[in-house]
């Protein structure tokens, strides 16, 4: 409503109370949006811009992975094994 914030943590904790999420921090919301950034395939760079981070390290801070994103790797290596797996071989080999 074009006030002006004087108390930038009392109006963050009524915010975040009225939302339903009280008790989250500001970079809570800045790692979901990297980590979800991420998993959509946006690269790193763009994530960096996008979230005003200059290294590397900050990213990588942020970036946090969770079971989803471990259960999800697992799959997809597995998946990868499979289609990449060689057929059994068979024995053509006739007796000498």
């Amino acid at each position: 409503r074009g006030q002006r914030v004087y108390d930038f943590e009392k109006v963050w904790a009524k915010a975040t109370k009225k939302a339903g999420c009280q008790g989250l921090f500001k970079h809570d919301f800045r790692r979901t949006a990297a980590r979800n950034m991420s998993r959509a395939g946006i690269d790193r760079k763009t994530i960096m811009t996008l979230c005003g981070w200059n290294t590397d390290a900050v990213f990588y801070r942020y970036n946090i992975v969770d079971r989803a994103i471990l259960n999800e790797a697992s799959q997809k290596l597995k998946n990868w094994e499979g289609r990449m797996r060689p057929a059994q071989p068979t024995n053509n080999l006739q007796s000498a």
